[in-house]
């Protein structure tokens, strides 16, 4: 027994709107665009000794020679001490110089820090 045409009619455009709809909803969904990490603020300065009262532990401590130094900034520089520290996510690089790291006179000039969040 052949089933009735108008029912077999209408199945098939009830089917063929389902797909005319699914289609649309996929292409819609693929071109919204994934949500965005949150931009990262710019890094903050301060000193390392600051850094330090705010609970930063010391994770390396890199000595860095005059001449490697002055290479890098194309100008006469001091020995220096890159120290680079870290709290949970954040981390900060601070670059002493030598004199100061060695008399362990952390507040003077030369002391800054970069800190990341």
């Amino acid at each position: 027994m052949m089933p009735n045409r108008p029912i077999m009619r209408a199945l098939t455009w009830t089917v063929l709107l389902a797909f005319c709809v699914l289609s649309i909803a996929t292409v819609r969904a693929a071109e919204t665009a994934a949500p965005q990490p949150p931009a990262q603020p710019p890094p903050s300065t301060s000193t390392y000794q600051a850094v330090l009262n705010q609970g930063f532990e010391v994770k390396n401590v890199f000595l860095i020679s005059a001449d490697a130094s002055t290479r890098l900034t194309g100008s006469i520089q001091q020995e220096t001490v890159m120290v680079t520290l870290q709290k949970g996510a954040v981390t900060a690089t601070c670059w002493v110089l030598f004199s100061a790291w060695n008399q362990q006179s952390l507040e003077g000039s030369g002391t800054t820090c970069n800190v990341l969040h």
